[in-house]
């Protein structure tokens, strides 16, 4: 596959990213609420261990927003047909400052004032992480350089932070992927990506730098290959017989089947198997995004993914991500801890309970993010 082939991206709004994005989002709510109830190692006994087990493994999601947005962010390159952003880099780093820093400073404002008057004391949920806040780490979150002093305030004023400043990083290293693009097409570049990523995380795995979880730019990569791949003529990617359906599919398995017998500790308690089962998990969502892209827009998956509850969420999906750790919180807290209910009860109470918390969002994406998405002249 060369950069020579004619590619032919789909143009105009794409529904089905949103709801993927959507979905995505509403699976890290339902991660945190889980862990809010059960955290630090701890689990459901009986069945219900074996039951609720997927919901340990929310760090997925993160890894299909990382490909999403390889994928996004390389349409309108192929689109405009140079090998570059539309408009130089000037307008590229311009657009994404100014679509991602706003909502999150306003987040991150009003995240310190939650904590600052209701939220400030630990009481044995995940939440715990994210206190006590300091000038550093304020400072480090101001400047999204918290996962460059990740021992210290990676985690800190809101635990799901690190991955915004981890994907504002990988915007820097976008230019050296059209680079590697433009001089030796997609493959390369998709190539490339990994294994300067994998490599580098490998290489720093061990360093007070980890926390910049270099591999997901190997992920980034994927998504922006995946874009190339769904640019080409139809009989361009053909895989022997198989479709992309069905390889999406037997990456899922074969993710789940290794999920299952590592477990959450083992898998994200150190950096082989993390690197293992987020490579799996991107070859999957990209696998995903691709079976999707070129299947008919009326198949089954097209539409689900179109639908307007998953379009719904993916539309605000930022501001879903930026602030419903702190309303699960709230929700826990103040509505919860008080009847002193059995976990499984608590946890069942605080599911139900997630239409208040993307409620919440919502409003937040109303005030903050909804007047950020169009760059004024």
């Amino acid at each position: 596959m060369s950069a020579e082939v004619t590619e032919k991206p789909p143009s105009g709004h794409l529904a089905y990213l949103d709801g993927l994005r959507g979905l995505a989002a509403l699976f890290v709510v339902v991660h945190h609420a889980y862990i809010t109830v059960w955290p630090e190692k701890q689990h459901p006994a009986g069945i219900l261990k074996t039951a609720l087990a997927p919901l340990g493994f929310g760090h997925y999601a993160v890894v299909a927003f990382i490909v999403l947005s390889g994928y996004c962010l390389m349409l309108p390159v192929l689109r405009a047909g140079d090998g570059t952003p539309r408009g130089g880099w000037r307008s590229f780093f311009s657009r994404r400052a100014w679509r991602i820093l706003p909502p999150y400073w306003l987040a991150m404002l009003i995240t310190l004032g939650l904590i600052a008057t209701v939220l400030g004391q630990k009481t044995g949920t995940h939440w715990d992480i994210c206190l006590p806040v300091t000038p550093k780490a304020i400072v480090g979150h101001l400047f999204l350089v918290q996962d460059l002093f990740n021992r210290a305030i990676g985690g800190k004023i809101n635990h799901v932070y690190w991955s915004v400043a981890v994907e504002w990083h990988l915007y820097f290293l976008f230019p050296l992927l059209l680079w590697v693009y433009r001089k030796r097409g997609p493959t390369a570049m998709g190539t490339a990506a990994l294994i300067l990523g994998f490599g580098a995380g490998l290489a720093l795995r061990k360093s007070a730098l980890s926390g910049l979880t270099l591999h997901f730019l190997g992920l980034f990569g994927l998504g922006a290959f995946a874009a190339a791949v769904a640019a080409l003529p139809k009989d361009a990617y053909k895989i022997a017989r198989f479709s992309w359906g069905r390889l999406a599919l037997l990456a899922f398995v074969a993710l789940a089947i290794l999920s299952a017998w590592l477990g959450p500790d083992r898998a994200f308690g150190q950096w082989f198997a993390l690197a293992t089962v987020d490579l799996l998990a991107g070859l999957a969502s990209a696998l995903l995004i691709l079976a999707v892209a070129t299947s008919a827009p009326d198949s089954k998956l097209a539409k689900f993914l179109s639908g307007k509850l998953p379009v719904f969420l993916g539309a605000m999906g930022y501001s879903l991500y930026l602030m419903h750790a702190p309303l699960l919180q709230l929700l826990w807290q103040y509505s919860l801890r008080p009847l002193n209910l059995a976990p499984e009860t608590t946890f069942a109470l605080l599911f139900l309970s997630i239409p208040l918390v993307i409620g919440g969002c919502y409003l937040f994406y109303l005030a903050c993010e909804k007047p950020f998405l169009t760059r004024k002249k």
